[in-house]
């Protein structure tokens, strides 16, 4: 692979492109990504756009997995303090935790 072909494929790495796994199906050299999702060779200049999958997150069961991992991580707390205030503020932690579960 010549010079400019490495100058082209260290242009992309730096404005973000990914190198990818894959090979150009024309001349062999490795495809990159774009930020655009396209990707293109740097060898020849094939170009083809795929299109991604927007996938919508399900926010409530994110919501309530990330409090119930707060709340195991509470109670291993509430578990080794022997201080009282920091009990009580444990225990209160714990107390709007569960609000918040029941409110998702």
């Amino acid at each position: 692979m010549n010079e400019d072909k490495v100058k082209e494929m260290a242009k992309l790495l730096l404005s973000g492109a990914i190198m990818l796994a894959e090979q150009c199906p024309v001349c062999g050299a490795p495809l990159f990504r774009l930020k655009d999702n396209t990707i293109k060779c740097p060898s020849c200049g094939y170009t083809k756009t795929e299109k991604k999958e927007i996938k919508p997150k399900n926010t409530i069961g994110t919501e309530k997995e990330i409090l119930a991992k707060k709340l195991e991580l509470l109670l291993q707390s509430l578990e080794k303090s022997q201080d009282v205030n920091e009990i009580r503020t444990i225990l209160e932690a714990i107390r709007i935790i569960h609000e918040l579960i029941k409110e998702t």
